[in-house]
């Protein structure tokens, strides 16, 4: 892993048929944490019909993020827009890595939207984007490889600012954390230097 472009996605869910209620999409660039780009998207769900018991009863204690998630848009307009926003990021930047905590829930997510609406899922590697780095594996590989691992203190970045506010179970926190958790494990990479063998 090396300095350049990474783009995180995570989506937020209402049931196990892969129906989503709010992503977002950020790019970020490594070592400096800008933020080149957020896409953030909302699209409406029936409480009664879309959300299955585990769903309601998450969201139930967890009322002030699911409020501003509400949105009045219909799902098939805000899945359109996010196949825009993908388009873009391909056309943008031709080599990136993507970023998620969970790519068996939410790259399937996005592929699968792509898909229904005529595009290319984002995990085929056409151009010279990366096939997506689960960063939940990554950090737990380096936990191992490195048992006295720790994050080591990070410059200042923008990315961080979110990812330190706290407000869970927001795309944007998550996205935010998703790359300042990455960026952080690719610090400690940089620095670290392993114990010297004394010779007898």
């Amino acid at each position: 892993m090396r300095n350049g472009v990474y783009v995180a996605i995570d989506f937020e869910a209402c049931n196990k048929q892969d129906k989503w209620i709010a992503y977002c999409i950020m790019v970020s660039r490594y070592p400096d944490g800008e933020i080149l780009h957020m896409f953030v998207g909302q699209c409406h769900r029936d409480w009664h019909i879309d959300f299955d018991d585990v769903s309601r009863a998450f969201w139930s204690r967890h009322l002030y993020q699911y409020n501003i998630l509400r949105s009045d848009m219909p799902p098939d307009e805000a899945e359109k827009n996010l196949c825009d926003v993908v388009q873009f990021i391909k056309q943008t930047y031709a080599n990136f890595y993507l970023l998620c905590d969970n790519p068996a829930f939410d790259i399937r997510m996005l592929d699968n939207i792509l898909i229904a609406h005529g595009h290319d899922p984002i995990s085929h590697r056409q151009c010279g984007f990366r096939q997506c780095i689960d960063t939940w594996s990554f950090s737990l590989s380096i936990r191992h490889l490195f048992p006295y691992y720790q994050p080591v203190p990070t410059r200042h970045r923008p990315v961080s600012n979110i990812a330190y506010s706290n407000i869970k179970h927001l795309p944007m926190y998550d996205t935010a954390r998703i790359l300042h958790s990455h960026f952080s494990a690719l610090d400690f990479i940089r620095v670290y230097q392993p114990p010297q063998q004394t010779l007898h």
